[in-house]
């Protein structure tokens, strides 16, 4: 009788067939089963993640690292020091726009080049995002306006035969 190894060996072509058979066929159940168990395990890492943050202790440090990590996420470049950009914001009681009192202020900064604009109330960084985006629209279709005659000018005329 032939050891296991030289079974192997000599019926190759037959078992990887017989493997690719099984796997075609159990396809859909191993998917469905992989589906599932990520899916468990990301709803619990979830949660498990929800509960460490309640559990967190609501130290001023832990909000100062939050709030800054914020602003980095949304594009804010902090430039100047950040220890007295953050005094400034947790002290600021009026918008430094229409000097109105605020209940939540907000960090208004310029979206491409990521600088710090001000502290401000929420329809003043409306206003403001507004203007901004239509500066931009505009620039945008000057650029293209000016590129479409340059290249007008710069490429050669299609010229066809009678």
């Amino acid at each position: 009788m032939p050891s296991s190894k030289e079974y192997i060996i000599a019926n190759k072509d037959r078992i990887n067939a017989k493997q690719r058979l099984d796997y075609q066929k159990n396809k859909e159940k191993r998917v469905l089963q992989q589906r599932s168990i990520r899916s468990n395990y990301s709803e619990e890492r979830k949660e498990e993640l929800r509960k460490q943050c309640r559990e967190r202790p609501k130290t001023e440090k832990n909000k100062k690292c939050q709030r800054i990590g914020t602003w980095c996420k949304r594009g804010l470049h902090i430039d100047e020091n950040i220890d007295d950009l953050y005094i400034r914001y947790i002290n600021c009681k009026e918008c430094e726009w229409c000097h109105k009192e605020v209940k939540k202020q907000l960090m208004e900064h310029n979206h491409t080049s990521g600088e710090c604009r001000g502290i401000v109330c929420n329809s003043c960084n409306c206003k403001i995002a507004k203007k901004d985006s239509d500066f931009q629209k505009v620039m945008y279709e000057l650029t293209r306006y000016h590129l479409n005659k340059f290249l007008d000018l710069t490429l050669p005329q299609k010229r066809y035969l009678p």
